[in-house]
């Protein structure tokens, strides 16, 4: 199933590079850290950034000074990541004026896949699903990125909210539905 998807995908991304591309909005919470960028620079084909990012480049974006972020954690091969997707996408809707999306994914984990391939799937399903966020695409071995963000829960989707000083101060470990969505919401509102 997971060559039948991914050859999907590539179709799609085909279709998709010939029709004009939607512009994806600069927020003025964007994070001072750049993230690093592996072999070849990224190359712009419509759709959200996607870029590799080594643990470094992780925690700047996540935890690094800046406005409040929402970090989803996520994967390609995810079903439930990609099941809650449409919750994110309300979500950014409601409060992305405010709060900078920062996609993390985790797809370099499992598959053949890698470099500008990688990217390449990431984008193309985040251009299938209308994402308008970055994803950095994690570029280190599962058991140094779990260490070097000290997670306790190893599986995904997840949802964080950062404050502005770079801690977490909301978690949603399961896939996101309606309720949790309401509880994230009540998360911002309540005194970080």
């Amino acid at each position: 199933m997971g060559l039948v998807r991914r050859l999907g995908r590539k179709v799609v991304s085909r279709l998709t590079e010939r029709s004009p591309s939607p512009r994806v909005p600069e927020t003025h919470h964007r994070s001072t850290a750049e993230p690093v960028h592996r072999d070849e620079p990224e190359v712009d084909r419509g759709g959200p950034p996607c870029v590799l990012a080594d643990a470094d480049a992780l925690k700047d974006a996540i935890s690094g000074p800046g406005g409040l972020r929402l970090v989803n954690h996520w994967a390609t091969w995810c079903d439930g990541c990609v099941e809650e997707l449409p919750l994110l996408l309300e979500l950014h809707e409601r409060i992305g004026d405010r709060v900078e999306f920062i996609g993390v994914s985790w797809d370099g984990f499992q598959g053949s896949l890698s470099g500008e391939d990688l990217l390449e799937e990431v984008r193309s399903v985040s251009v299938e699903h209308g994402l308008l966020w970055e994803s950095l695409v994690v570029d280190m071995e599962p058991e140094g990125f779990f260490s070097a963000l000290d997670l306790s829960c190893q599986t995904i989707p997840q949802v964080w909210l950062v404050n502005e000083s770079g801690s977490v101060f909301f978690r949603l470990e399961t896939v996101m539905n309606r309720a949790a969505m309401e509880r994230l919401m009540g998360a911002l509102t309540a005194d970080r």
